[in-house]
């Protein structure tokens, strides 16, 4: 777990410091599985980080 953390962690700072001006994020509420049902996807909790304003539309 914390290793899955780690590089999530690696992926997003190198996307946020890499925006020039602004920089937008996106997530679905919901994931396709490979049998073609659907369930809750979890956002990551770096959308939560302070700065970030999360808007649901």
């Amino acid at each position: 777990m914390k290793k899955k953390f780690l590089e999530e962690l690696s992926v997003f700072y190198v996307g946020v410091t890499r925006a020039r001006k602004q920089i937008f994020f996106s997530a679905s509420k919901t994931r396709l599985k490979a049998n073609g049902t659907t369930q809750q996807a979890n956002l990551t909790c770096m959308l939560k980080l302070p700065g970030i304003t999360l808007v649901e539309e």
